[in-house]
């Protein structure tokens, strides 16, 4: 089980070169955990996340998980040095 990312438009989409899914902990499974999580981070120039912080966090231990799975992430091209962007990870169970 994972979380899948809400991208925008503007969130240079198609640059998004690799996305690491952030996985469920054990606590939100047994917990049936399904909702929307915002994230705030910056873009640097090595196509890299910087300073991830979960706006709302979903609780069960998940904020770790989305942190480290989005210090994975890779864009191949970022015109301007430490932007910064809030995007939205829904989780949502196979039921």
């Amino acid at each position: 089980m994972f979380g899948a990312p809400i991208l925008g438009a503007d969130f240079y989409v198609n640059q998004l070169v690799r996305m690491v899914r952030p996985q469920y902990t054990k606590a939100a499974l047994d917990a049936h955990y399904e909702g929307r999580v915002k994230v705030k981070f910056s873009l640097g120039t090595d196509g890299m996340a910087h300073d991830i912080e979960i706006v709302n966090s979903p609780g069960y231990g998940m904020d770790q998980n989305i942190i480290e799975a989005m210090k994975q992430w890779l864009w191949i091209s970022v015109p301007h040095e430490d932007q910064k962007f809030t995007i939205t990870i829904v989780f949502k169970l196979d039921h």
